[in-house]
């Protein structure tokens, strides 16, 4: 006899929708970078009974969909944002709020190319991450806030 999947079991398929859908809408939600425990937080102060396991799943899924973006935070940590059209592998990501701009690869791709072929390397990835602080930021540590 075929089971029906129970909609409060964790391996639903239905509960495995509704935790992407509510991890998409809230990276989609900012432009900024987050760690899965700071959106799992988020979910959990608006009402949402999501789990951090589901909240890890979610995002792994959902990058893997290419819906979201990731990028490592300046504590080492993997942050994650909604997808954007234009959005680009190479980010400067600021360290005080998460915000993050897309970054020219041209130097740091050719730089790669040119490493890997001196060492008879194929298939060469790059994974670089750019951190510092954003105008916005910068202003208000200047301003002493």
């Amino acid at each position: 006899m075929a089971r029906t999947p129970d909609r409060r079991s964790p391996r639903s398929p239905g509960r495995r929708a509704t935790s992407r859908r509510l991890v998409l809408d809230e990276l989609s939600a900012s432009e900024h970078f987050r760690a899965v425990g700071d959106i799992h937080d988020a979910l959990v102060r608006r009402g949402q009974g999501v789990g951090l396991a589901s909240v890890y799943r979610a995002t792994r899924e959902l990058q893997r969909a290419g819906a979201v973006e990731a990028a490592v935070l300046a504590d080492g940590r993997a942050g994650f944002r909604g997808a954007v059209p234009t959005g680009a592998p190479l980010y400067l990501v600021c360290v005080r709020c998460g915000s993050a701009v897309g970054a020219s690869r041209g130097v740091v791709d050719a730089w790669a190319r040119e490493a890997g072929r001196s060492q008879r390397f194929v298939d060469v990835e790059v994974r670089v991450s750019l951190h510092g602080v954003c105008a916005p930021c910068g202003r208000s540590v200047a301003a002493g806030q």
